[in-house]
């Protein structure tokens, strides 16, 4: 029996590469799905939280001595720039 259907043309071609993604794509939605490693939390995220997190990380806490001190030292640098 002689086939009228040559798989080596172009549109074949596609179809085994389409084929192939698909593969790949259900082997991972289906390791994804199964295996508990692999699984995403569903963990709710609080934005208030995570704000005050960054900010506390950021920020440093100033004593009113180390403000008077630097404010000093930023006038008298500012009095000698002057004077020259």
């Amino acid at each position: 029996m002689i086939l009228l259907i040559d798989f080596q043309s172009p549109i074949f071609f596609v179809l085994y590469i389409l084929l192939g993604f698909g593969a790949i794509a259900l082997i991972a939605f289906l390791c994804r799905k199964y295996i508990p490693g692999l699984k995403q939390d569903k963990t709710e995220i609080d934005e208030k939280k995570v704000a005050e997190e960054e900010l506390s990380r950021i920020l440093v806490p100033m004593d009113k001595e180390n403000v008077e001190k630097n404010q000093e030292e930023v006038k008298d640098s500012s009095h000698e720039g002057k004077k020259d």
